[in-house]
């Protein structure tokens, strides 16, 4: 993949920002960091994102939100949620709110890396699909 490729990671914690822009930085992709909701609807609404990484709580409030912008987005990312919870129950209840993945934080060696080369290739996907023409 090109290091054009912007995945756009948000989380409140800059430790958890750094961490995160390392492993996209390392596969090749081009981090975009903030630390609020507001500020990744703003970024959102003006360029194009391959994924969107996200903590599930922030200093703003939580992820559902961002699912819930992302609604009137056509070409959404897809976004993988990261959690310090671990445990089926979270799972599903972000898995039902409409997020793409949902991951632990810390992650264990690899997890975000395929979530986000899943995320990415189903971003893909998503906009061939939509750029062909109607039959």
């Amino acid at each position: 993949m090109a290091s054009t490729q912007p995945v756009l990671i948000v989380s409140s914690d800059r430790s958890h920002r750094d961490t995160l822009a390392d492993l996209v930085l390392k596969d090749g992709l081009r981090p975009v960091c903030c630390q609020s909701l507001a500020a990744a609807k703003i970024l959102i609404g003006r360029q194009p994102f391959s994924a969107v990484l996200c903590e599930d709580e922030l200093s703003d409030g939580q992820f559902d939100s961002l699912l819930r912008e992302e609604r009137h987005h056509i070409a959404a990312p897809p976004i993988v949620v990261i959690s310090r919870r671990e445990d089926w129950n979270s799972y599903l209840a972000v898995m039902a709110l409409g997020a793409f993945d949902y991951v632990n934080y810390p992650p264990h060696t690899g997890e975000i890396e395929r979530s986000l080369w899943i995320a990415i290739s189903e971003s893909r996907r998503s906009t061939e699909l939509n750029m062909k023409p109607a039959a």
